[in-house]
């Protein structure tokens, strides 16, 4: 992913979603990875790392994971 102006996350309880834009805000690249975060925070780390950096680029990010029995 590169040329991107913001990202979009989802942290849910079974997958870590992102979705990348341009600066029209067109959507230019989704990705996922497992987030099993029921089992700990190590969890959402793996996730992260699996995914790879998108450093310095401004995010909005919504969350269903919270529902899972960690919190």
């Amino acid at each position: 992913m590169s040329d991107f102006a913001f990202l979009g996350w989802d942290v849910g309880g079974a997958h870590l979603k992102r979705a990348a834009f341009d600066g029209a805000g067109l959507l230019r690249a989704v990705d996922m990875a497992p987030c099993a975060l029921w089992r700990g925070m190590d969890q959402l780390d793996a996730a992260l790392a699996t995914l790879g950096p998108l450093p310095h680029l401004p995010s909005a990010v919504t969350m269903t994971g919270e529902l899972v029995d960690l919190w």
